[in-house]
């Protein structure tokens, strides 16, 4: 099986192939239902569209472009064709032979590479390496080798990949609750919350978590401390940008796209902060 099927493969559910694979690519342990299901049922969904959607919702434009990828090669595509594991499989499907140099369907892979793995994958990656298992983590480590030794063979795009380009700013802070549902589309915040992060800040300023999507739940965490959560907040956007800051100038142009929309991000939650944090003041974003 080629290298980037099987590390497709790998986030699949658990199962004997999961294991063989796992243990062909030297990872720590076997993959287990319940880690996997945490890392991708819970904290951090494997689809694309996810984080490249303006949205942050899974499904539309990303979706149906990865759907037309497949078609392209000649291929039926899955149901989730933006799932990492169908887009390994596609792009993997694609390596050329060394005959291929010279020919357009380089042009389609490097589109296929730039467009649909290194714009997310690389910020993706990093927070798998937070939050993951050991095997998970280390799944990541080579993903990520993998990611940047393509980046390095194929030429980058002279703008920003399309979704990522096309990306709306966030709305004003003045339309609060549609200012706080976009800090959930990557694109667009330039980071990943999770709901291990909102439990973090849960637990460090004693708020309680309630049983809802994460947009929901920050809104509530917000109405009852906003200063405080609006500190976290500013924190945890400026250390996922620090995080995002060491992936390698191969990954440039993905690299300085997601800093400046995370550092947009903080000023804006910092002015958030200002405007809705004062004494006897509460937001409404309910």
């Amino acid at each position: 099986m080629h290298l980037f099927s099987s590390l497709g493969e790998i986030i699949e559910a658990p199962g004997a192939e999961q294991a063989r694979i796992a243990r062909m690519l030297g990872l720590p342990g076997e993959p287990n239902r319940h880690e996997f299901t945490n890392l991708f049922v819970v904290q951090l969904f494997p689809y694309a569209s996810i984080y490249l959607n303006a949205n942050g919702v899974a499904g539309g434009a990303v979706r149906r472009r990865a759907a037309d990828y497949w078609r392209l090669t000649g291929g039926i595509s899955p149901h989730e064709p933006d799932h990492v594991t169908a887009l390994l499989k596609l792009y993997g499907s694609m390596q050329p032979t060394p005959a291929d140099f010279t020919s357009p369907s380089i042009d389609t892979r490097r589109i296929v590479f730039w467009e649909m793995l290194a714009s997310w994958l690389p910020m993706y990656l990093l927070r798998i390496r937070e939050l993951g298992s050991p095997l998970y983590q280390a799944w990541s480590d080579v993903l990520f080798d993998v990611i940047e030794a393509e980046a390095g063979q194929l030429e980058a795009p002279a703008v920003m990949t399309s979704f990522l380009a096309a990306a709306p700013a966030a709305p004003s802070i003045n339309e609060a609750g549609a200012f706080v549902d976009s800090l959930f589309a990557p694109a667009v915040s330039g980071i990943i919350i999770c709901r291990a992060d909102l439990g973090r800040c849960a637990a460090a300023h004693r708020l309680t978590i309630r049983l809802a999507d994460r947009r929901h739940t920050l809104k509530l965490m917000l109405m009852e401390k906003t200063g405080s959560v609006c500190a976290w907040l500013c924190g945890e956007f400026t250390r996922q940008a620090d995080n995002l800051r060491r992936l390698p100038d191969v990954l440039s142009i993905v690299r300085d796209h997601w800093v400046r929309r995370a550092e947009t991000s903080a000023a804006a939650i910092a002015e958030f902060e200002a405007r809705y944090a004062r004494p006897g003041h509460t937001v409404n974003l309910i």
